[in-house]
């Protein structure tokens, strides 16, 4: 938005997002959060995969965890686990554009193309 660059936002968002699990590490939210900062932000794959399976933990019915998680777990090479969580995001809220964009670029991901093409085709 213009407003600060990347790299001044960015570690200052870095910061802020860990400073949460301090706040309330019971929360779904700080920790999908926080495995959101470091799966899309700083690359670290590790990190990333503990608090996605500490979100699920926390919240097994978290729609973008599994999303989110799906994808990291495609990446990483791990395919088949993450479809288990992209289909189970779907399940727990069809209705979000942003777990159905997750779900079809994972099937696109895992060279599911007609399941693809045919869920893409209910929309």
């Amino acid at each position: 938005m213009g407003l600060a660059s990347p790299d001044e936002a960015g570690p200052r968002i870095t910061e802020n997002v860990e400073k949460a699990p301090e706040l309330d590490s019971t929360l779904a939210e700080v920790q999908c959060t926080l495995a959101g900062n470091y799966f899309l932000s700083e690359w670290n794959w590790e990190s990333a995969k503990s608090a996605f399976r500490k979100t699920i933990e926390i919240n097994p019915k978290h729609p973008e965890a599994h999303a989110i998680f799906a994808h990291l777990l495609i990446i990483l090479g791990l395919t088949e686990e993450a479809m288990v969580h992209a289909e189970l995001s779907f399940k727990l809220d069809p209705h979000n554009p942003m777990i159905i964009m997750w779900y079809c670029s994972d099937l696109l991901c895992g060279h599911r193309y007609e399941e693809c093409i045919s869920f893409c085709s209910e929309f």
